[in-house]
């Protein structure tokens, strides 16, 4: 999807420049996750969950990202 990789670059350069906004992270954890981008969806929630507080939808999406980069191996995390 050409218009998701673009809010992607986009909201991945706010990043950089800015790593501690929870808000982006929160952001940009689904949009990874829908791409196929399972490793950096985890750390994207990750951070959200660091940076914002833990919330079901965040612990969910991050479990999901977690078994989805390990081919569905449930690890220790």
């Amino acid at each position: 999807n050409p218009g998701m990789a673009g809010l992607v670059a986009s909201v991945e350069a706010r990043l950089k420049e800015n790593p501690d906004d929870g808000r982006g992270w929160d952001a940009i954890a689904p949009a990874y996750l829908r791409l196929g981008r399972f490793a950096e969806a985890a750390t994207a929630y990750a951070n959200a969950n660091r940076l914002l507080g833990e919330t079901p939808k965040r612990l969910a999406g991050l479990a999901e990202a977690l078994m989805f980069a390990g081919h569905g191996r449930v690890g220790p995390e």
